[in-house]
């Protein structure tokens, strides 16, 4: 753990070596609680898309790009919708991402949800669409 490897360090080491050390720390801990854990949450979440699926998801996302650019280099023949709201519109640069890669993509308003629910099969949110 973070804190006994922080127990652990001779405290008679230079302040830079101390330093040095403690950033090492935190970086191995980001390591293995984040990136890894973002690598396992693309692999599980890209093997339940389906051919023909069509997935909503809102806002911008990296994990949710990687996801589906992911998803659609292993083949996989699915459309997205990416939900916004018109305050930051920060979906739509997802949504052109996501066409440059050659997903179909289509971009709307949060107001015209309601229009296009009956044809999602997935929903796909990243923890900024979650609050």
């Amino acid at each position: 753990s973070v804190k006994s490897k922080l127990k652990s360090l001779d405290r008679s080491d230079s302040l830079e070596n101390l330093m040095e050390e403690v950033r090492s720390i935190f970086q191995e801990f980001a390591r293995e609680n984040i990136d890894l854990a973002a690598t396992q949450i693309s692999l599980t979440a890209g093997k339940k898309i389906k051919n023909g699926d069509v997935i909503l998801t809102y806002s911008e996302s990296g994990l949710v790009q990687t996801i589906l650019s992911e998803a659609a280099s292993s083949g996989t023949q699915f459309r997205v919708i990416v939900a916004d709201d018109r305050l930051h519109s920060r979906g739509s640069k997802l949504a052109e991402r996501l066409c440059a890669e050659g997903i179909d993509t289509s971009y709307i308003l949060l107001t015209a949800l309601s229009q296009v629910l009956s044809q999602v099969t997935k929903v796909l949110v990243g923890c900024e669409g979650v609050m």
